[in-house]
């Protein structure tokens, strides 16, 4: 059994939590996983007509215990306290109002910071709420955010001194009493029946879920955003290093895919951006000239692109527009550019390989654009990329208008990448060997000359600027 479940009736989501410890819906690095991605399939099938999303617990005795601190191995207390502010993230960008229904206890500062990252809640009557680890000596355990959940809950620090630092157990009617929760209800079907009235409530006929979460981010949850969002950030998308003028740029994202998002689009274009910077004043006698920039990612896929099926549409614009300064930087770069495809590539990732001078695939890779086949235009300074890298008719309408999935094999044989190798180690050593291999000694002249040779692409991410 998963840790939770979901389904839509009547346009009014109902998120589950069901995990199996005994009741007490403990929390760990899977289960938050597991619920930061349903959360985000939630979101991404919001549609306009959405009304909502409830949360209820499936026990009878805890909504969320929080950390499990007898189990083996010992819980990663930073990487828990991470992960909710992953999932308290996703909650704060539902397009539409959250209720948390809570009919079990909550006995944590992590599960109450679950319950407190919803717009509304509702709780039973006999429900106990408490976060002890103050008073057991588990300081460490408190995240950084739930200070920042409190405020914008509730303005009364007394009930917030009482709640943490003294870890007093508060039932139902007490945390009404100081407004940090909405409604407390006798018995399990009014506790529902509420939540879904909370929905109603809020929502009318007129619905704009994006102004909705502005307001909400901006407004009622200002700090607590700011706040999970320093948590998250703490973990950058990409890294790099220079050694001997070779700067190696590495995408190191949460997961495997490498998703491509407003956020992280924005990091890459500020890291390669500093690499530029960095390599324009890197010139002999200071320093051992620019000579490549290699880019690769840490394990899994090179780049997924933007995640079609969990991305609102705004996000899906964010990472599309944030693309032109990415191919500028790349384009305007003084050295070598050499693309590492140490895995797969999709839609805007397959893209950023392509804005590269050379590409090194696997051969047994799968490399897809799949935009048209979802809906999505191909943006001008996309298909000017595209139309540079390749001007054989046959091979631009493959990638571009039909739905396939191409081999790294096969993208070599058609001249659309330009090495290739069996594995992932192959693909690294093939991308220095071509590195070291570069005769240049003037990057600035390198980077007009390619400005000259893409001249399409380079207008078109200057003229969108």
């Amino acid at each position: 059994m998963g840790f939770c479940t979901y389904k839509e009736k009547d346009d009014i989501f109902k998120l589950t939590l069901t995990g199996g410890n005994s009741g007490h819906n403990y929390l760990t690095e899977k289960s938050l996983k597991e619920l930061k991605e349903t959360l985000a399939t939630i979101r991404g099938k919001a549609t306009p007509s959405s009304r909502g999303l409830v949360t209820i617990c499936s026990g009878k005795s805890s909504f969320c215990d929080g950390i499990d601190y007898t189990s083996s191995p010992p819980a990663a207390v930073e990487e828990l306290i991470r992960g909710m502010a992953e999932v308290v993230r996703e909650l704060l960008g539902m397009p539409f109002p959250t209720v948390a229904a809570v009919g079990g206890d909550v006995r944590s500062s992590l599960a109450l910071a679950l319950v407190l990252a919803h717009d509304d809640v509702a709780v039973l009557k006999k429900v106990k709420i408490e976060a002890r680890e103050v008073v057991e000596g588990r300081h460490d355990a408190v995240p950084p955010y739930l200070g920042a959940l409190l405020r914008d809950k509730s303005s009364y620090p007394q009930m917030s001194s009482d709640l943490v630092l003294r870890s007093e157990t508060m039932a139902g009617d007490r945390l009404k009493y100081w407004y940090l929760i909405e409604r407390v209800c006798d018995d399990q079907w009014e506790l529902k029946g509420h939540a879904i009235n909370m929905i109603k409530e809020v929502f009318g006929d007129e619905r704009d879920g994006e102004a909705y979460v502005t307001t909400r981010k901006s407004l009622v949850f200002s700090e607590s955003w700011k706040a999970v969002s320093e948590i998250i950030n703490m973990s950058s998308f990409c890294t790099w290093t220079e050694q001997d003028g070779v700067y190696r740029l590495t995408l190191a994202g949460d997961d495997d895919h490498h998703y491509l998002t407003g956020e992280t689009v924005d990091e890459l274009t500020r890291t390669l951006a500093a690499i530029r910077e960095r390599a324009m004043d890197q010139k002999p006698p200071a320093g051992a000239a620019a000579r490549a920039l290699i880019t690769a990612s840490s394990a899994g896929s090179f780049c997924d692109g933007v995640d079609y099926e969990r991305a609102s549409p705004r996000e899906k614009q964010a990472a599309a527009d944030g693309m032109v300064a990415v191919i500028r930087e790349l384009l305007a770069m003084p050295m070598l550019t050499v693309c590492a495809a140490t895995g797969g590539a999709r839609s805007l990732g397959l893209v950023l390989a392509l804005a590269h001078d050379d590409v090194v695939v696997v051969s047994g890779g799968r490399y897809h654009l799949g935009m048209v086949e979802r809906g999505v235009v191909v943006p001008p300074h996309v298909g000017a990329l595209l139309r540079e890298k390749t001007d054989r008719w046959y091979t631009l309408g493959a990638r571009v208008m039909a739905p396939r999935h191409d081999q790294g094999s096969y993208l070599k044989q058609w001249k659309v990448v330009d090495g290739v190798a069996g594995d992932r180690d192959g693909v690294l050593a093939e991308a220095e060997r071509v590195a070291g291999a570069w005769n240049g000694d003037d990057g600035e002249a390198h980077a007009g000359m390619r400005r000259l040779l893409c001249r399409d692409s380079w207008e078109a991410v200057s003229g969108a600027q």
